[in-house]
This record gives C-alpha cells, sequence and structure tokens, in this order.
C-alpha cells in the first residue's frame, strides 16, 4: 500500500529537522563497516578470496548503501520514502545475512579454530544463507572467547544499523546517558574488571594453543584453537575441488 501524501509530509517535516541525528547515526554505522571492510578485504588478500568474498560482498553493500543514505540526507531536496527504504534494506541485509555470518562463524570456528573442516563448514554454511532467519549483532566480549577468536570476530563487530528508527531523548535534546560505578556497559564488560581477568581467559599466546574457557566446558577441558595466519585453506580448497568433481 503506498503512503499518503499526508503521511509523506508528515515524514519529511519530523525527519527534516533532525537530519543531524540521522547523519550522525550514519557516521556511527559507515565507520564500523569501513573498519569491517578493510579487514576483509585485508584478509583475502592475505589469506583465502574464496572463504571471504561472502562477508565482503554483504559488508561492502550495506556500506555503499548507508553511503547512499548519507548523501540523500544532504542533497538540497530530500526524498525520505527512498531513504527509509533504502536504510530497511540495510537493516534486513544486517539481520538477516551479515548477522548469521557472524552467528555461524562464532559457532563452526569457536572450537578448532581456522582447520580445514571448519572453514569448509562455515563456508557452506555461509553459502547457503536465504534471507529467512534473522540474527542480532555479533558483540565482542558478549560471552567469553579467546584471543585468537576475538580478533577474527572483529570483522563482525557492527552495531545495529537502523537510521530511521526511534530517536531517543538523548538523542533528541543531546542529554549524555551516564553509567553508574561497577554497572555493565554496552558490550555487558564490568567496567572494573581487572588485567587479570584477561589474562586467565585469554590463554597462551603461541599458535593452536589450549584456551581457558567459561563454564561451558569443565575446568579441566582444553580447547585448541589454529589462528587465521595458520589456517588450512589449502586443504579448504582441496575439499571445494574434490566436492565440485562429485557433484558435477
Amino acid at each position: 500500500m503506498l503512503p499518503s501524501i499526508l503521511e509523506i509530509r508528515d515524514r519529511h517535516d519530523y525527519y527534516y529537522p533532525r537530519r543531524d541525528i540521522l547523519c550522525e547515526r550514519l557516521n556511527v554505522a559507515i565507520f564500523a563497516l569501513n573498519q569491517s571492510v578493510e579487514k576483509l578485504e585485508s584478509f583475502s588478500t592475505r589469506f583465502n578470496r574464496k572463504f571471504f568474498s561472502i562477508p565482503l560482498q554483504c559488508a561492502t553493500e550495506m556500506r555503499e548503501l548507508c553511503t547512499l543514505i548519507q548523501e540523500g540526507l544532504l542533497s538540497e531536496i530530500v526524498n525520505f520514502e527512498d531513504l527509509i527504504s533504502q536504510s530497511n534494506s540495510v537493516r534486513m541485509l544486517q539481520l538477516t545475512q551479515f548477522n548469521r555470518m557472524a552467528e555461524i562463524a562464532d559457532l563452526e570456528l569457536d572450537r578448532g579454530g581456522f582447520i580445514a573442516g571448519n572453514i569448509y563448514s562455515t563456508y557452506r554454511k555461509w553459502s547457503q544463507i536465504d534471507g529467512s532467519i534473522t540474527a542480532a549483532p555479533y558483540v565482542i566480549n558478549e560471552r567469553r572467547r579467546g584471543l585468537f577468536h576475538l580478533r577474527f570476530m572483529e570483522i563482525f563487530d557492527v552495531p545495529t544499523i537502523d537510521i530511521f528508527g526511534p530517536i531517543s531523548y538523548s538523542e533528541e535534546f543531546g542529554v549524555p546517558e551516564f553509567f553508574e560505578e561497577g554497572e555493565e556497559d554496552i558490550y555487558g564488560v564490568d567496567p572494573n574488571d581487572s588485567e587479570e581477568e584477561d589474562d586467565r581467559r585469554i590463554g597462551d599466546s603461541r599458535s593452536a594453543s589450549p584456551v581457558d574457557t567459561d563454564s561451558e566446558l569443565d575446568d579441566e577441558e582444553e580447547v585448541w584453537y589454529l589462528p587465521l595466519e595458520e589456517a588450512e585453506f589449502d586443504l579448504f580448497e582441496m575439499y571445494m575441488d574434490i566436492i565440485y568433481v562429485v557433484e558435477g
């Protein structure tokens, strides 16, 4: 159903004087996506183009849409209907594709890291994403993980992108939001946590080293993690070649 002229005018009257808020949201989104794209491009060049092509394409498309919205907001005549539609496209890409890729990578690579089987399983599941399932944004340090895994997962550290979502009181009136001492921040991390706690859960920094994990594992159980720098991409490519031949 097409919006009425009154609805279009109401949206324009509401959003036009608040363009600075929308642009600030876009600045945050574009900055995070730039970080993601730069890391993915670097990983693609250094390690394996095939494996990183899927998240790189998605992150690039999201960034391009955000840039178009930003340009539209700064134009002399602003078409909010088109911009809202583009914003919805970004949001759906993030919810149904980018966040799903993060969710899959977190589950598939957490145990063992970049061994060939994990790489193949991750890539196969990424390839099967059809947009029918949504996922929340991946948050760094939301769950305790090894250092190598967290470093890799930074490529998915993009906050929720909802440019035309509800505008908060603090955004509207510039009132800062404060945290009480000891209160968890948006990442669920107590600012008073000591470095000793970080060292305890990071474990040894050597490649394929045992990583101490949280209560999900028994205290005596160890998880071995092969870092990205030593990933078995050659074996992954062999898997792909064999499957290509078998499946015709």
